[in-house]
């Protein structure tokens, strides 16, 4: 009767943890294409201010990678997400980074998340005078995103690990509010067709 007991158990142990695992990826998709779809809207958003005449050229970056084997392996770390020319020739930076929700809480936004390639292109960026911005996407528990659009020299993550929304509210905007955001940012009007 013991070993029937044990086995009984060994068994609930195992699926639980299978149930676990599965709650996980699961969640780990949908993050995953809930970034692709804020990617998305932001290339959308970026093609727009090219066809105003804003940004001349934009360039996505991304990690390069390796196949070692059966897997792949980051080899050589980017800077930030979006790189490009404006029209009146100046450089420009923009990351863009989305967290979502643990447990119906909305995450911290952690600084770790921005690494050191990308945190060194913003930071001479600015220190040129290029704009350098950073895009939030916090995703709520009911799906919902929040977008945040900061100038990166407005970051201040003196002492700090990460940063809450709360403490974000002065910048947020609505995602359609981007184009107008960007370019008030980076101090231009679109173009007028000649």
């Amino acid at each position: 009767m013991g070993v029937i007991l044990e086995m009984q158990d060994r068994e609930e142990k195992e699926q639980e943890v299978a149930a676990g695992l599965a709650a996980r990826v699961a969640a780990g998709r949908a993050a995953k294409e809930a970034g692709a779809a804020f990617e998305k809207k932001l290339d959308l958003y970026l093609a727009t201010l090219r066809q105003q005449r804003i940004v001349e050229y934009v360039e996505k970056n991304g990690p390069q990678w390796a196949r070692r084997g059966r897997t792949y392996v980051r080899t050589q770390a980017s800077g930030a997400d979006r790189a490009g020319i404006l029209r009146d020739a100046r450089a420009f930076a923009l990351e863009a980074k989305s967290t979502g929700h643990k447990d119906g809480k909305v995450k911290a936004f952690e600084q770790k998340r921005i690494s050191p390639k990308q945190k060194e292109h913003l930071d001479a960026a600015a220190r040129v005078g290029a704009p350098a911005m950073l895009l939030l996407e916090w995703r709520l528990p009911s799906g919902e995103g929040r977008w945040f659009f900061v100038p990166w020299s407005e970051m201040n993550w003196r002492g700090k690990k990460s940063v809450r929304m709360a403490e974000m509210l002065a910048w947020m905007i609505s995602p359609d509010d981007f184009c107008a955001r960007f370019r008030s940012f980076v101090g231009q009007a679109p173009a007028v067709a000649s």
